[in-house]
């Protein structure tokens, strides 16, 4: 994801934020430095010192420096809360200290983070109850499920319903409501009879049940809530604020909330006003003055990155040897890695398509020196890369050598657009060519898509004379006829042929089997199954026995090979 900054100065204390880079994860300050390189398979912010990192599928912890305090290798493993983060050893959860050495032993089926000084855990028998920091039981096992204490109140749910105890275990709202979230702002948001509304924390209805979902109050005491299928913001007397008009809505954080409007995400303040317009894909609250946000660019080339990388990926398993699974061998694989990519290249178009017309609608001027500088790397990197693929074989190589064109196509359209910015402003360029590229792509990936489902679905090999192979069948001695002849596809270089021959005696095989190998091996053909019968046996696949039996018979062949 990109990392986004509103301001920098809202963050003096050096806190290091996880950044993805190309597919690894590392951390950056607040002026976008790296100061962790991205090596990491995945990470979370740093809390109470320390981040967990995951790498190889285990995780591990690290300082801000890097170091790790915890070499990777637990399954499971939470942030640093009051101290402990939650472990799973030998299939049981346990906590682990700041010294990085085992404070609870892993002995509970589930758990959850310390806070208030418990943390809720499941016993062997099903039942939820609180410990402290040292493994002493505080609230007994009673609950069917327990959550961490928020304002001094924890949600337990008895008997399929959700109530509130507090942290000595008193039940202050009684179990009787469908769902119910953490309490934010003295206010609990609870579900009841479908419809969701809102208590204060003696169990008193504040807030009618009246929406059909909410989230909890921001410190700002508004709240998003959604009726009719829309989200808006009410305050803590559950007066409408902002209006309802988002497709999504989060609660407020650092005075800011994103919201998603027209299938875009964009953030706006406590009155309702856009203070960065809807334009990401995905978006993330603020978070000590940044936010992760990842645009169409960026999910554009996300979709590259994971198809070119699964034909890759396919293409290097459709070269393995015939196995027990896959008697026939791989080669299909790399017929799947074709299929991907056309379906790629066609569903990004559309969305390019879609962006540039709302461009045409409302357009937007552009920087041109800096399209024009990326536009000669984009070029240059995707030409090389397509340059060394022109001598692809099959489907799945053709196709990642296409993918890469179109990318190259589309900076070749950004460098023509860029070079007309820089002597003349016209907001409608580069939408308008990026529509008709975009139709170019979406046509000829059709094309491609069509000729990797006929080989994917079994079809003739194109290039097969169906006549000239029977014709060569039937020239072969002791050869009488061939009927269910079938050649299929396997893949655009390997194919499967399948009939049934009549010859004049059994004793004739050996040699017939000799003579079709060599003229399937004319033909190119790698993989066959045959059925041998004799003039006297009937077939019910052969059309020219119908005539000559009165009941339907069996054939009686023997497998050739």
């Amino acid at each position: 994801m990109n990392c986004f900054g509103c301001s920098p100065s809202l963050n003096p204390n050096g806190h290091l934020l996880p950044v993805s880079i190309n597919g690894n994860v590392g951390y950056i300050d607040t002026t976008g430095q790296i100061i962790i390189k991205p090596e990491m398979q995945d990470g979370l912010p740093f809390r109470e010192g320390f981040a967990v990192v995951k790498v190889r599928n285990v995780f591990g912890i690290i300082d801000p420096t890097g170091a790790y305090t915890l070499r990777p290798l637990y399954l499971t493993l939470s942030s640093f809360s009051e101290g402990l983060a939650r472990v799973l050893s030998n299939k049981r959860f346990g906590y682990l200290n700041r010294q990085m050495k085992i404070s609870i032993p892993s002995t509970f089926m589930n758990a959850r983070d310390f806070s208030s000084g418990l943390a809720a855990v499941e016993n062997e028998d099903g039942k939820w109850g609180y410990i402290n920091s040292i493994a002493t039981i505080m609230i007994p096992f009673q609950f069917d499920h327990a959550f961490s204490f928020n304002n001094e109140r924890a949600c337990v749910v008895v008997n399929g319903k959700c109530g509130f105890i507090d942290l000595r275990g008193n039940r202050v709202v009684a179990p009787i409501f469908e769902d119910a979230r953490d309490f934010s702002f003295e206010r609990a948001p609870v579900k009841k009879e479908g419809k969701w509304g809102f208590i204060n924390q003696d169990g008193f209805l504040e807030i009618p049940f009246q929406f059909q979902y909410v989230k909890p109050f921001s410190h700002n005491g508004l709240a998003p809530v959604m009726q009719n299928d829309l989200w808006g913001y009410i305050n803590t007397k559950g007066n409408p604020i902002i209006p309802y008009h988002f497709q999504e809505a989060e609660p407020f954080s650092e005075g800011l909330a994103v919201v998603k409007m027209n299938d875009k995400w964009g953030y706006i303040d406590q009155s309702g006003a856009w203070i960065i317009e809807p334009q990401f894909e995905i978006a993330e609250a603020f978070d000590r003055g940044f936010a992760r946000v990842l645009n169409a660019d960026a999910m554009h080339d996300f979709g590259d990155s994971i198809g070119l990388g699964l034909s890759w990926y396919l293409d290097v398993k459709s070269k393995k040897d015939p196995s027990r699974e896959y008697p026939f061998g791989y080669h299909r694989f790399s017929l799947l890695g074709a299929l991907i990519n056309c379906i790629v290249l066609i569903l990004g178009s559309i969305v390019a398509i879609n962006e540039a017309i709302e461009r045409i609608i409302v357009p937007e001027h552009s920087d041109a020196e800096g399209m024009f500088i990326f536009a000669l790397f984009g070029i240059l990197i995707n030409g090389f890369a397509a340059y060394k693929l022109s001598s692809s074989k099959n489907l799945n190589e053709k196709m990642a050598r296409w993918h890469l064109f179109e990318d190259v196509l589309g900076w070749f359209s950004v460098l023509i657009v860029s070079t007309v910015l820089l002597f003349y402003d016209n907001p409608y360029l580069d939408p308008v060519l990026s529509v008709c590229i975009s139709f170019v792509i979406v046509w000829q990936s059709w094309k491609k898509l069509k000729e990797v489902m006929y080989v994917f679905l079994l079809g003739k090999p194109t290039e097969l004379d169906m006549e000239e192979l029977k014709h060569r069948m039937l020239q072969i001695p002791y050869v009488k006829s061939i009927h269910l002849l079938r050649v299929l596809s396997l893949d655009e270089h390997h194919c499967f042929f399948f009939a049934h021959l009549k010859i004049e005696h059994y004793d004739n095989v050996t040699e017939v089997k000799k003579n079709i190998k060599a003229v399937l091996k004319e033909f190119t053909i790698e993989y066959s199954i045959i059925e041998i019968e004799t003039e006297n046996e009937l077939c019910e696949f052969d059309d020219t026995d119908l005539n000559k039996r009165e009941v339907s018979l069996s054939c009686k062949g023997v497998p050739l090979f």
